[in-house]
């Protein structure tokens, strides 16, 4: 009866709490409009060592079909940031989301798009936030996961345009189970690292981090692991199954109408069965040919066209508005500019505006 009674108090303090995280992204999310639309931005187009030697653009020639309406551009370049700026802005695309890179003894890497960002004098009303590509091997150490706190409570977290729900920093974890596993290397847990995170965060006047955790729709995870661990909402970079089989085995995409149909089913189980807050994940497709391909070529047939695309968004956007607290009306696009693996909104010269015109008429209009 004892353990009956704490597992219930248990039971009602973590929903209170998943509670109060709803109602601190609700309170924010009105203030960007009646959507938060997000996008991903991979920032990899330039030659930058030592994680790229080479014209990253060059594999992406032989599919001259994603060439930027721009141009293959400089990545970090002024006017290459001021002009997708102006874009994303015109599409109502009110939040980008840099992959962000530190490499074990080394530090910060790829961090000229968002620098451009920062410099530049009008934004659009466009915030931006972090993704923490976490895969690179970091943290190695303590003292290195205080080092990358620290670094974005000082260089970032000021920012008038860092994205903030009630004052807390933004934050998107890409391999949260990879970071569990890196801090029991150290004798440690994720949610000790986290909180750690959030006091040095209230050291320096911030209520905290807001960290989501990117994740796919696996049991034990989703319900239990990542909200106790003290993240505070869910979303995903992206999703790589079409809907399960008769068989109850998920199968990578063979299409796009499968990679959709993939998307829904994971929307509505993750809605279901998170007791914290769930921002709708969307994709443009895949094809990862220029990186080589898929293990499963047929998996690189999952790309979609224009009018496809803005139905998976009017799909979003309907699971959105019935489901506008669990959701804090937060949909994040993959992506602006993965072209290696075909995941792109970015205007082309193949489909101009086709993309972000979509985004526009589906949640801004």
């Amino acid at each position: 009866m004892r353990f009956a009674k704490i597992s219930i108090l248990a039971f009602l303090a973590i929903s209170l709490a998943a509670f109060n995280r709803q109602c601190e992204a609700g309170a924010d999310a009105s203030a960007h409009g009646k959507y938060t639309v997000g996008v991903y931005y991979f920032p990899g187009w330039r030659i930058s060592p030592p994680m790229f030697h080479n014209d990253p653009w060059t594999k992406i020639k032989d599919f001259p079909e994603r060439e930027p309406a721009i141009g293959w551009y400089v990545d970090g370049d002024t006017a290459v940031t001021d002009w997708q700026n102006s874009k994303m802005a015109s599409a109502g695309i009110n939040l980008v989301v840099y992959d962000w890179y530190w490499l074990p003894k080394i530090g910060v890497e790829l961090d000229h798009a968002i620098e451009s960002f920062r410099k530049l004098d009008n934004k659009r009303g466009v915030k931006y936030a972090l993704l923490w590509a976490n895969h690179s091997g970091a943290p190695s150490s303590e003292e290195e996961f205080a080092n990358i706190v620290n670094f974005w409570i000082s260089h970032y977290f000021s920012d008038a345009e860092y994205y903030k729900i009630s004052g807390y920093p933004v934050v998107v974890i890409f391999a949260p189970v990879q970071l569990d596993s890196m801090a029991k290397t150290m004798g440690k847990s994720s949610k000790q690292l986290l909180d750690e995170a959030d006091q040095w965060a209230k050291k320096a006047g911030f209520p905290g981090i807001y960290f989501v955790a990117s994740t796919q729709a696996v049991p034990g995870r989703v319900d239990k692991m990542l909200p106790q661990a003290g993240y505070r909402a869910l979303t995903a970079y992206n999703y790589q199954n079409g809907p399960t089989g008769t068989d109850g085995v998920p199968r990578e995409s063979r299409s796009y109408s499968e990679l959709a149909a993939g998307y829904r089913e994971s929307w509505e189980w993750i809605l279901k069965n998170s007791p914290i807050p769930y921002w709708i994940p969307v994709t443009s497709g895949w094809d990862k040919r220029p990186w080589g391909g898929s293990d499963n070529s047929f998996h690189d047939r999952s790309t979609s066209s224009p009018q496809q695309f803005r139905q998976h968004l009017l799909e979003a956007r309907g699971l959105v508005d019935v489901n506008s607290t669990k959701t804090n009306s937060t949909v994040l696009i993959c992506c602006w500019n993965e072209f290696g693996e075909g995941s792109y909104i970015e205007p082309t010269k193949k489909f101009g505006e086709e993309y972000i015109d979509a985004v526009r008429d589906v949640f801004n209009k």
